[in-house]
């Protein structure tokens, strides 16, 4: 049993013997039909190849970016306060928010003015160095 069968009039046989017209003879026998048929089925699968691969490149990269960034960014953080260290402090102190945080820890520990800011045991570096990773 044929998935398609063709049946062609005998007088178009002898039409297209005269006068050959490749695309009106496959018009007229339902070849283009087929192709047109297939052609859109090439491209749905193109289409679903190209999101599968799409899905997966990105998939793969995020996790890439994720490892590097997780070695990464910590050397980078640190790197940047050792070197840059007064200068975020400054920029830091601008902000009322951060200023008034820093004022409550200060009173939590009990200190009412700079100088008995050397009252704390170890220094700022220590308590940099001693966190939580």
């Amino acid at each position: 049993m044929a998935l398609i069968s063709i049946e062609v009039p005998a007088d178009r046989i002898d039409e297209a013997i005269s006068n050959p017209d490749a695309l009106q003879i496959a018009y007229d026998v339902g070849v283009l039909e087929l192709l047109s048929i297939g052609i859109a089925m090439l491209g749905l699968g193109l289409v679903i190849l190209s999101l599968f691969a799409y899905l997966t490149l990105r998939r793969a990269a995020q996790s890439s970016a994720r490892e590097v960034a997780m070695a990464e960014v910590p050397a980078a953080v640190d790197r940047h306060i050792r070197d840059d260290g007064f200068a975020v402090i400054k920029q830091v102190l601008k902000d009322p928010q951060a200023l008034a945080t820093l004022q409550a820890e200060w009173e939590k520990l009990g200190l009412t003015n700079a100088s008995e800011a050397d009252l704390v045991e170890g220094s700022l570096m220590e308590a940099f160095n001693e966190r939580p990773r």
